[in-house]
């Protein structure tokens, strides 16, 4: 094995916790409809949770579990952004057995869309990036 392997669920759910936690600055900071950090909150608890039920499969495998389990949990933007995400990242991750500290920021852009720009009404796509990566750095 290449790298130090990163447990897919262990990482959502440092994240999720992470979201837990600033939930409230979060909702506070959505000017719109003050509900963003409990959606994220939310979907992240979907995440790990399907990736948890998942572990031990490829990753590409996992992460294409957890985009369903979101898809079918939730219809929200940000719901769909974070499925979409996942969903990249499974096809990016076919035919690799881990996600290691080698590769795992590729995990983090695919998540992130590979560069596409984020509708500024939506800004999940930042709050994933900053969890994310302080988990796997933290």
């Amino acid at each position: 094995m290449s790298g130090s392997e990163v447990d897919l669920a262990a990482l959502f759910s440092e994240v999720a916790k992470t979201l837990k936690a600033n939930q409230a600055s979060l909702n506070e900071a959505d000017a719109y409809n003050h509900n963003h950090g409990d959606n994220m909150v939310k979907n992240f608890k979907v995440i790990s949770k399907a990736l948890k039920l998942s572990k031990g499969e490829p990753p590409s495998e996992q992460l294409a579990y957890a985009s369903q389990a979101l898809r079918t949990s939730s219809s929200t933007g940000s719901a769909r952004l974070y499925a979409d995400g996942l969903a990249r990242a499974a096809s990016q991750f076919q035919g690799q057995s881990t996600v290691n500290e080698k590769n795992a920021l590729s995990l983090v852009q695919a998540l992130l869309g590979g560069g596409q720009s984020a509708q500024p009404s939506q800004p999940a796509q930042g709050d994933m990036m900053g969890g994310l990566m302080g988990a796997l750095l933290g």
